[in-house]
């Protein structure tokens, strides 16, 4: 509502097309949100990774295959859709979350009982303020109508930014680095995350709800980074 009534009296202008924002798609404009499409093409059938057409998982979930039963997401970490994930992330336009969650609600998201989001770490959560996953997750909570468990999974671990770490560096970094704080028996949890990288930070987060006595756990994140 606030950034309604701010985009109103001061009218900002969309970042891609210099069109006015959109309050729904705030900072971005209609047209150009709605051009954001889910990737049609031939992906792993775990960890959602682009393949050729003619296969069905890839290397790295046959060589080491995370604990997630699969994931599904909607787009690649490219253009339009990684500089919203961006701006939810390090800028803090929450207000992101809606629609972000808005385009997962569209594909075939497995029947569970509970969405769990990724948890952060304390340092990171403190520093930023908030869990951009646990506003996406919260979404989509109310739009499939699923049982949302913000304390269910917490981080134990703090553990070194993964984002210049090679795979198997990141499956040593994350490996015990999350603990489940309920008992799961029997259900099937969404773990959602905003952005899939290797998997290995979801995959470590499935173990420990499978270890909590979880049925299975599917990975759903809104974007695949390649």
């Amino acid at each position: 509502m606030i950034e309604k009534i701010i985009n109103i009296l001061y009218p900002s202008r969309c970042p891609f097309c210099g069109n006015l924002s959109s309050h729904e798609f705030y900072p971005f404009c209609r047209v150009c949100w709605q051009g954001i499409r889910p990737f049609s093409g031939n992906r792993c059938s775990v960890c959602s990774i682009p393949l050729p057409e003619s296969s069905v998982i890839c290397g790295e979930c046959i060589k080491d295959r995370p604990f997630f039963k699969t994931s599904i997401t909607y787009g690649l970490y490219e253009g339009l859709l990684k500089r919203a994930i961006h701006l939810l992330k390090y800028c803090g336009l929450r207000g992101l979350a809606k629609p972000l969650s808005g385009l997962l609600a569209e594909m075939p998201v497995p029947e569970a009982q509970i969405i769990i989001p990724v948890p952060p770490d304390i340092k990171r959560l403190k520093a930023r303020g908030f869990n951009h996953s646990s506003l996406i997750a919260r979404e989509l909570s109310k739009r499939l109508s699923i049982a949302l468990e913000l304390d269910g999974l917490i981080k134990v671990k703090s553990t070194a930014q993964q984002v210049n770490l090679k795979r198997e560096e990141r499956l040593r970094n994350m490996r015990g680095a999350f603990r489940a704080l309920r008992d799961f028996r029997g259900k099937r949890i969404l773990l959602v995350d905003d952005v899939i990288t290797t998997g290995a930070t979801a995959s470590e987060c499935a173990r420990a709800l499978l270890r909590a006595g979880a049925e299975e756990v599917y990975l759903v994140a809104v974007a695949r980074s390649v």
